[in-house]
């Protein structure tokens, strides 16, 4: 049952959540550029190896599901890992535009009890991502 369910693509899904998450850990000190870029990287980045390893999954199990004949279909971890490498890969190049045409801004907002807070600000880069996410 473990081999079936591809232990290596298991770790690269906890990667990415681990990638997730960090950026509440990034977040934690006062934002700065640096905090901010991080934080969008660390997100995107771990957005599509978590979501492309768990699609990549599906598909090869769809792959071997739909085969009509009764020769068998195989498709190995280094060959998914090779196609998550190029998901990866198109995201960090978004990444790389995104970072070098515009950087992540510091912003000073107030709450509601009129106390300053700094937050890294949203722009349709963010929104971009979002919406092919």
């Amino acid at each position: 049952v473990v081999r079936a369910a591809s232990p290596v693509l298991l770790r690269v899904i906890v990667l990415g959540a681990f990638f997730i998450y960090c950026t509440t850990i990034v977040m934690y000190p006062r934002p700065n550029v640096i905090t901010c870029t991080v934080r969008v990287w660390l997100r995107e980045i771990g957005f599509s190896l978590t979501y492309g390893a768990l699609m990549l999954k599906t598909w090869r199990i769809s792959v071997i599901f739909r085969v009509k004949s009764a020769k068998a279909v195989k498709i190995t971890d280094a060959s998914l890992l090779k196609r998550l490498g190029v998901i990866v890969m198109i995201f960090s190049v978004f990444l790389s535009i995104r970072t070098l045409v515009a950087p992540p801004v510091v912003i000073v907002a107030r709450t509601a009890d009129d106390l300053k807070a700094y937050l890294c600000r949203t722009d349709w880069w963010d929104h971009s991502f979002t919406t092919r996410e």
